[in-house]
């Protein structure tokens, strides 16, 4: 059974809330803020373009190469204990996948241990 959710375009409110609460839901990532909202642990997206847009496709909207979006995490890593961002599996996993590994790569060599958001 699915344990985690994230509302489409972050529209969430404590109506849902309370629905996804007795659904089993235990994770969202629709706030800012690292806390509980009804009861389910938030997990909040530390880096995201305009109108929290996944950051890879807006940068690539923005028309920033593949070396520059790198450096653009470089820089938001280097700045974080913390780090999560979101993508599309339809357009980075597709379309950028050599892109997204360079990624991986780099929060790697920064030090952060990918995690699920079950093990947060």
């Amino acid at each position: 059974r699915p344990v985690s959710f994230s509302a489409p375009g972050f529209n969430n409110n404590e109506k849902i809330l309370v629905q996804l609460k007795k659904f089993g839901i235990e994770y969202i990532s629709d706030f800012d803020k690292k806390q509980s909202y009804c009861g389910i642990k938030n997990i909040p997206i530390t880096f995201c373009g305009e109108n929290r847009t996944p950051i890879i496709e807006y940068l690539v909207g923005e028309r920033k190469s593949d070396e520059e979006i790198i450096e653009a995490f470089k820089k938001q890593i280097s700045k974080k204990k913390f780090f999560s961002f979101y993508m599309h599996d339809l357009f980075e996993a597709r379309f950028k996948i050599n892109l997204l590994e360079s990624i991986f790569i780099e929060l790697k060599k920064a030090g952060f241990k990918s995690k699920r958001v079950v093990d947060l």
